[in-house]
């Protein structure tokens, strides 16, 4: 008979796979697309002004944090949402507006932190803590 204990955990488990794996499709996509870009404008990087740089700078950051999120969840999570900062920053202090296009940009890092989370959360769940089994 399932607990109540492993019926949590194996849905836990699962949401956390789904999160981890829709985390790691979405920026490898978002990696080979901006790619392109990046390599096409590199000699744009010369000399811009400074809010180009910063923001150039936190799209880096969020590539790097994609890339670590695949070994380290909570990490990349972390990395990949503070360049998503200083982009966002860089960019609504040069356009004067939040532009919608660039908040896709924060999905893969808030899945790999929703992961680690449900993760760390099914590991503080163990056999003999957390979820009490109901008896019936």
């Amino acid at each position: 008979m399932k607990t109540k204990t492993n019926d949590v955990t194996g849905k836990r488990r699962k949401f956390a796979a789904v999160c981890r794996w829709t985390a790691r499709i979405v920026g490898t996509l978002l990696i080979i697309l901006i790619l392109p870009f990046a390599i096409e404008y590199k000699s744009d990087l010369l000399a811009p002004p400074p809010g180009t740089l910063v923001f150039f700078l936190g799209t880096g950051i969020i590539m790097i944090g994609i890339l670590v999120g695949w070994f380290r969840e909570l990490a990349g999570g972390l990395i990949s949402l503070a360049g998503f900062c200083l982009g966002f920053a860089a960019l609504y202090s040069a356009v004067g507006a939040a532009n919608v296009f660039y908040v896709p940009m924060a999905l893969p890092g808030v899945l790999y932190l929703a992961s680690a989370g449900l993760r760390h959360l099914n590991h503080l769940d163990g056999p003999d803590k957390g979820v009490k089994n109901s008896g019936g």
